[in-house]
């Protein structure tokens, strides 16, 4: 009950008059109720079943159960509650009878009624007093529960209890405090050298400095931990907490407390320490202890000048084992890498993993560059040799950064990023190299990655464009049969970009999956139109990043734009690089196949570029494009000359139409028309055009 929320007040009275006088005092007062009133202590108890009440007004003489008979039961069968009496005059010796049994108040009728203005008074100080009862009970309650739970704790604890007589140097220890250590209760006397002495000696100082500064009152309370010899000669950590006992003059006399062995916990927490700074797969120093390591080995270098070096190492085609063998695989050949990197530095040296792949390694005293070269050969001539992994051996290299104290950093993670920079100019170069950083290798980074982010702009900002270079028919009389789209970037201070120039930095930034979708958009679009201008018979040929086989979508991509624009998947040829077809095997070719089921056409471009004749019997082509380096270098008698002629030939054995690219001269054309070629593109013809130009542009030329 608040004071906003009214009394509930249960009146068992057999007098309805009675129970009127009551209720019309009540009302005239400014006291809130809500009234129950019944005429039986037998519904008064079924009342009290259900509904908590706030009071009970209790007549004394009530039919069937007695007022005192119904206050017993409701003590014994109900939750007591504050119940005040109402009985007659000269019946006071029964009132106060009920009060020895619990009643919180009575009141007693008489002829005027007066006594019905003490109601509501006598209700609200029976309620508070009921509170006040309540609340000491909780309270002794609560009292006695902390003291048990007290009880328990000591007895739970475990604790080791000692009681030191400063003055007469003699140390009580419980039999607790002797089993901590291994010994029996007669085994340890009451000197307390028996403690003090088998104090760790790196523990001693810092354990009697914290008692001297207790005893002269420097510290409020005693609290230290430090290891203790057990008698099986192991040391076991302890927490000790005491207080002294001071006279009048302040001065400590007798000091008491209790020790506590905390091994398991300063275990745990060494763990937790060890785990915090290691890598979990291969036990080496993390990131985190690494560049901690590093910090500090740079203020070392500051001061003293001494050089040190640092290697940020990346393993080569680590991606492979992983799909091929499984990442258990993985995982073991990383353990086994790092075994063999610590073999491969000296004990003042730190090989860490720094996640995935990377591991990076700080070498002390490193006096010149040519000195970290060496390490770094010794380094990739040791992770050449074989692993023997599951069965397997299994071959791997090394691509290694490098990074020198000699020029002058400011901070760790620049060096770091340096060492990184480096490691992926050698990985770029051909991989299972090292490169020494130099300040060039940064401005060329930061070009890389402004050229990103403001491609990124270019997409958002549709500020990127497509052109058409006109793919021909190699007959004698040369036509138009389709377009291959060609996407453009004007940057606003680089000028016109080749594709070369912004493509690789958009595979490996993943733009080139948006970027893509939305060339194939657009491409589309204009396809779309110029079958409705009057070429139904154009083809448009569309090029596949590897990257977008990371794509799930890229199944369904090309038949929904193929549908929504209303282009049979016959008219759109999906082109593959040769390196893709051998890099991407696997994934490309559950792709493609799916899509050429489609009635979607699959060539691969820039072929003899690589080494993809193996593939050319079960990857599901229908075009093979011939590397415009081929037939730009062709002349009669060169060696070109016989391998476009092979390249043809094989073509066409296995069913496969030919494209040749880069035809810029009369003579080249005809080479090829007498080879046999099905298809060709051009300067000869035409350079890459936009979608205005095809309108002017002829539908056959002349030879």
């Amino acid at each position: 009950m608040t004071e906003q929320t009214p009394f509930e007040i249960l009146i068992v009275e057999d007098s309805q008059y009675d129970y009127r006088l009551i209720k019309r005092a009540l009302k005239q007062s400014e006291f809130q109720s809500s009234l129950t009133w019944v005429q039986r202590g037998e519904t008064a108890l079924e009342q009290l079943k259900s509904i908590n009440f706030d009071v009970v007004l209790l007549d004394f003489k009530l039919p069937g159960m007695s007022g005192m008979e119904t206050f017993k039961a409701i003590n014994e069968q109900i939750q007591p509650c504050p119940v005040i009496f109402i009985t007659g005059a000269g019946n006071e010796s029964v009132a106060v009878e009920a009060l020895k049994l619990g009643a919180i108040d009575y009141l007693v009728k008489d002829q005027h009624g007066d006594y019905l203005q003490l109601v509501p008074l006598v209700i609200n100080k029976a309620y508070r007093q009921w509170q006040e009862k309540l609340d000491r009970l909780r309270m002794a309650e609560a009292l006695r529960l902390s003291e048990e739970r007290y009880a328990l704790a000591a007895r739970g604890a475990n604790d080791g209890l000692w009681d030191w007589n400063l003055e007469s140097e003699q140390v009580y220890f419980a039999p607790r405090w002797k089993q901590m250590i291994g010994y029996q209760d007669d085994e340890i006397g009451t000197n307390p050298s028996e403690w003090l002495e088998r104090v760790h000696p790196y523990d001693i100082e810092a354990l009697n400095s914290a008692l001297r500064a207790h005893w002269d009152g420097l510290i409020t309370h005693f609290e230290h931990e430090y290891r203790l010899r057990h008698k099986d000669g192991e040391y076991r950590w302890m927490r000790c907490r005491g207080l002294a006992v001071r006279n009048q003059n302040g001065h400590a006399y007798r000091m008491v407390g209790s020790q506590t062995d905390i091994t398991e916990q300063k275990v745990a927490q060494t763990k937790l320490m060890h785990n915090a700074y290691h890598d979990a797969l291969t036990n080496l120093p993390n990131r985190r202890l690494f560049m901690d390591q590093l910090r500090r080995a740079m203020s070392r270098s500051w001061q003293s000048q001494r050089p040190f070096a640092l290697l940020y190492l990346d393993l080569d085609g680590f991606k492979k084992i992983n799909d091929n063998l499984g990442h258990l695989a993985g995982d073991q050949l990383l353990i086994a890498v790092a075994r063999r990197l610590e073999t491969c530095i000296r004990p003042t040296d730190i090989v860490a993993r720094l996640g995935g792949d990377e591991f990076a390694m700080f070498l002390n005293n490193v006096n010149s560059p040519a000195m970290g070269e060496m390490i770094a050969k010794r380094i990739q001539e040791s992770i050449s040799t074989p692993f023997y992994i599951d069965n397997h051996d299994i071959f791997i290299t090394a691509s290694i950064g490098l990074a020198f104290s000699s020029t002058k950093y400011d901070n760790a993670v620049d060096m770091l990023r340096d060492a990184d920079i480096a490691m992926y100019r050698a990985k770029h170069a051909g991989k299972a190299r090292h490169t020494i950083f130099d300040p060039e290798l940064h401005l060329d980074t930061l070009q890389d990655w402004q050229i990103t982010q403001d491609l990124r702009h270019a997409l958002a900002d549709n500020h990127l464009q497509i052109v058409y270079q006109p793919i021909m028919s190699c007959s004698p009389h040369p036509h138009l049969t389709g377009v291959e789209a060609l996407i453009r970037w004007h940057h606003p201070q680089h000028g016109l970009l080749s594709p070369q120039e912004f493509i690789p930095h958009a595979e490996e930034s993943g733009l080139i999956v948006p970027i893509s979708r939305w060339v194939l958009e657009q491409a589309c679009q204009q396809l779309q139109q110029w079958h409705q201008q009057g070429y139904p018979d154009l083809t448009l040929a569309i090029n596949i990043s590897y990257r977008q086989f990371e794509d799930e979508d890229l199944k369904t991509l090309f038949p929904h734009t193929a549908a929504k624009y209303n282009i049979p998947p016959q008219k759109i040829h999906l082109e593959i690089t040769e390196s893709l077809s051998v890099r991407e095997l696997t994934d490309a070719f559950i792709v493609l196949a799916d899509l050429r089921q489609l009635g979607f056409c699959v060539s691969i471009d820039d072929f003899g570029l690589g080494s993809a004749f193996s593939c050319l019997a079960q990857f599901p082509l229908d075009l093979l494009k011939i590397d415009q380096s081929f037939i730009r270098n062709w002349t009669p008698n060169n060696k070109n000359s016989a391998i476009v002629s092979g390249l043809i030939q094989l073509a066409h054995a296995i069913n496969l139409k030919v494209i040749a690219e880069g035809v810029e001269t009369k003579e080249q054309l005809a080479f090829l028309q007498k080879q046999g070629c099905d298809y060709i593109q051009g300067y000869y013809f035409s350079p890459p055009i936009n979608p205005q130009q095809l309108h002017t542009f002829p539908q056959s030329m002349p030879q």
